[in-house]
């Protein structure tokens, strides 16, 4: 009789026979995300037919035999062992491959499942949520530790208001920035034409009132902005972002101005406004799963001390159609045969 026991390997439970636990055999998880099992099925055809084994049957006419049976079988005809205690599971929810396996045969796996993405770059969808929250009530609302669920259960039901929402998509390696912004020009050095004392309307011009002339105008984007540089890790299960999310309020404005009498007695304002802006700006590097949220930065104050503001990232796998997973070139699939 074969002694069989069962041992959890990371995320699957594996089968272990007595020759397993006497060796010592070390097995090893790894997930690929984002691979079909048809993409495998086509790339074992052509072994299968040289090799005159018989393939089995399409993942469209599954009876009996499970999409898991049909990968096994698959990967060996592409020479990947199974020896006892490994396992693999398909995953449809996430669209990722769970397997167990000795470092060995993960290696021929990477090359299989990974090699095309080193030359086919994965493409990134980076949403970021820029949410205020009321100070007063925070601690009421969201009681315990802080987290992105937590907040943006909150926000979901109405205690938060949305200050942005930029997203953008783009190719593992490549910066990509997205502005949702309104200029704002403004001076920054003022300049005195015109006489120092009282304004008389009858003194010829270099006597009469002074005038402030505004000079060295700058511009200050006011809205959001986003940056960001993701790269897809060699095993394509982590996101590595650098990014700097940014949101400036619309400016405030100091009057410097002063007063001088006119031609009749009355005081005559001069302006000499200056803008204050609010600036709420991460800068951050993090690593993040396909579909993962994250909390990245938050617990700044508003200008006027009643709200909160927190940032939220979201980062997706996409393909050039749109959704989700790696994007493929030809017929080869993601295997990279």
């Amino acid at each position: 009789m074969t002694l069989l026991r069962f041992a959890l390997v990371g995320f699957l439970i594996a089968t272990v026979g007595r020759a397993d636990i006497e060796t010592n055999a070390v097995l090893r998880q790894r997930a690929y995300p984002a691979i079909e099992p048809a993409i495998i099925e086509q790339a074992a055809a052509p072994q299968h037919k040289a090799s005159n084994v018989k393939a089995m049957p399409s993942s469209s006419n599954i009876a009996a035999i499970t999409v898991d049976d049909m990968l096994k079988t698959n990967l060996t005809v592409l020479g990947v062992k199974w020896p006892r205690g490994s396992a693999i599971t398909y995953d449809a929810a996430r669209h990722q491959i769970l397997v167990v396996n000795t470092e060995e045969n993960l290696a021929l796996l990477d090359k299989m499942l990974i090699g095309e993405r080193d030359t086919i770059p994965g493409q990134i969808e980076i949403d970021l949520l820029i949410v205020q929250f009321d100070a007063t009530n925070f601690l009421h609302q969201a009681p315990g530790s802080v987290s992105a669920r937590s907040l943006l259960r909150l926000w979901t039901n109405g205690c938060g208001r949305l200050l942005g929402a930029p997203r953008v998509v783009t190719r593992s390696g490549s910066e990509a920035s997205v502005r949702g912004v309104t200029e704002v020009i403004y001076p920054t050095t003022f300049e005195s034409q015109g006489g120092g004392g009282p304004c008389n309307s009858n003194a010829p011009a270099p006597e009469a009132c002074a005038v402030v002339k505004p000079q060295d105008f700058q511009t200050r984007e006011v809205g959001t902005i986003l940056t960001a540089l993701p790269e897809v890790s060699p095993d394509g299960n982590m996101i590595n972002l650098t990014l700097t999310p940014t949101f400036v309020e619309p400016p405030t404005w100091k009057d410097y101005g002063y007063d001088q009498p006119d031609g009749i007695g009355k005081l005559r304002h001069v302006p000499i406004e200056q803008p204050f802006f609010q600036n709420f700006t991460v800068k951050t590097q993090v690593s993040v799963q396909d579909g993962a949220t994250l909390l990245i930065g938050g617990g700044t104050p508003t200008r006027d001390g009643k709200g909160l503001i927190y940032s939220f990232l979201t980062v997706r796998l996409v393909g050039a159609d749109g959704e989700p997973g790696w994007e493929r070139g030809g017929a080869s699939g993601a295997a990279g045969y």
